[in-house]
């Protein structure tokens, strides 16, 4: 028994960073041109050589804002990624409150921008971040203005604003925030409400994980100094007329996009050392699916029918498995993501019996749900919502399905424009209310 564990620890130990699948012999341009003939839509690389995804989410604390080293080392390790031309998200943490928080924020954004400019940099690569707590909206968007260019600014909400408060003051703070953020829903340079506060996974062996920032290109909300390849599927390419799904066509797409995007993945590079850590580690997938009100309408749905839910849920709960048994295969025949070899508990256990006898169940339990990737499919809320819906249409009851994510993307945000503000704050709020909920069943790779 001992001797097929070891073995087992030989096999799930192979995790090379790049497939050695056939696609994996493949040049990066290559495979993203076979993805997109697939039907996936890929953000354009980044990078000097075109050969870096994603962006950089970063985190900042005050330390790092203040004048002084700290600054400087952290101004300099930005400006190193805008010189690679790879576009940055600054979360920005720790910088107090009311006007202490406002002259820390514009210390930093004056400092930032002095910088990028002496270098004749690209301002636009840079987008904000900010907990909705840490200071007034409207003095962050003012503020923000300093660091030029069309970079996006992110608003972080929490419970505070996502709950009915009982206090007059937390209550007067919360409805404050909705109305700025409602009121200016069609300025050019508003700011994007986010409310992800962790990642799943849907292996059972590995934690679920705070998200702090934004990753730059698609809006997801990760945690920082995480490595992702994003792409996109429109679902309604692959549905009929009637709006039924196509599975004939769509399931072999969805497991040979997976392969792909994991051999384009380990010919990627990560400017950024924290990225290139966790790139090895985690293998981060961000599969968006997109267009599931528009599959809605095309079937002539009525959206507010617990039917039209439950056949949209079951349709994402399909791809999501799929997904994940793809992921299950590849660690079978390419090596096991390096989170679950390196995650063995019993390696620093002196007892050899008991350490053995653990063992044979982690390998045991690598066998069943070991994965290639960490996380994998990525849902936006606003992927309910067909282009010019009303708030009176009844779309907002869909965002149920959006619970199958492991990860939740706040960019392409629609201009609400015949929205109320309370339709508008009550979208949020049940978005949230379904990310807020018990990550859905762990998918079993070998059986899923």
């Amino acid at each position: 028994m001992l001797q097929k564990a070891n073995n087992t620890q030989k096999r799930w130990r192979s995790s090379d960073p790049v497939s050695h699948a056939p696609a994996a012999a493949q040049s990066l341009p290559v495979l993203i041109d076979r993805l997109t003939r697939l039907g996936f839509d890929l953000h354009t690389l980044c990078g000097r050589r075109h050969n870096t995804a994603g962006g950089a989410p970063l985190q900042l604390s005050a330390r790092e804002v203040l004048p002084g080293p700290a600054a400087a080392g952290a101004i300099d390790n930005v400006l190193a990624l805008l010189e690679q031309r790879v576009p940055v998200t600054l979360s920005l943490t720790n910088i107090g409150c009311g006007d202490a928080a406002m002259r820390r924020l514009q210390c930093f954004c004056e400092t930032l921008q002095a910088a990028i400019s002496s270098r004749a940099l690209p301002g636009g690569y840079v987008g904000l971040c900010i907990a909705a707590q840490q200071l007034p909206l409207a003095a962050f968007q003012v503020l923000a203005r300093t660091v030029r260019g069309n970079g996006p600014r992110y608003v972080l909400l929490e419970r505070p604003q996502m709950m009915q408060q009982q206090r007059r003051a937390a209550r007067t703070e919360a409805d404050r925030t909705w109305s700025f953020l409602w009121q200016q829903r069609l300025a050019p340079e508003r700011l994007i409400p986010a409310y992800a506060a962790t990642v799943r996974t849907a292996c059972p062996l590995l934690a679920d994980e705070v998200a702090a920032t934004v990753l730059p290109v698609n809006g997801a909300q990760v945690p920082p100094g995480s490595a992702w390849l994003p792409v996109r599927l429109s679902l309604p390419a692959f549905a009929s007329a009637s709006g039924e799904v196509r599975w004939e066509r769509l399931l072999p797409v969805l497991a040979e996009g997976v392969g792909l995007a994991d051999a384009a993945f380990g010919l990627l590079r990560w400017p950024h050392s924290g990225q290139q850590a966790d790139a090895h580690m985690n293998r981060r997938l961000a599969l968006s699916i997109c267009g599931l009100g528009d599959l809605v309408v095309r079937r002539g749905s009525d959206p507010r029918d617990l039917g039209s839910l439950t056949w949209l849920s079951d349709i994402v709960a399909r791809i999501r498995r799929t997904l994940w048994h793809r992921s299950g295969r590849l660690a079978r025949t390419n090596g096991c993501l390096p989170a679950l070899c390196d995650a063995d508990p019993a390696s620093g256990w002196i007892d050899a019996a008991r350490r053995d006898d653990w063992r044979r169940h982690w390998h045991a339990a690598l066998e069943k749900s070991g994965v290639r990737h960490r996380n994998m499919l990525v849902l936006s809320p606003y992927s309910v919502l067909p282009a010019g819906v009303s708030s009176n249409d009844g779309y907002t009851d869909l965002l149920p399905v959006i619970a199958h994510a492991d990860g939740w993307s706040f960019a392409g945000m629609p201009d609400f424009r015949d929205w109320s503000l309370k339709d508008y704050t009550a979208f949020h709020r049940r978005a949230w209310a379904v990310i807020q909920q018990p990550k859905t069943e762990p998918v079993i790779a070998a059986g899923a």
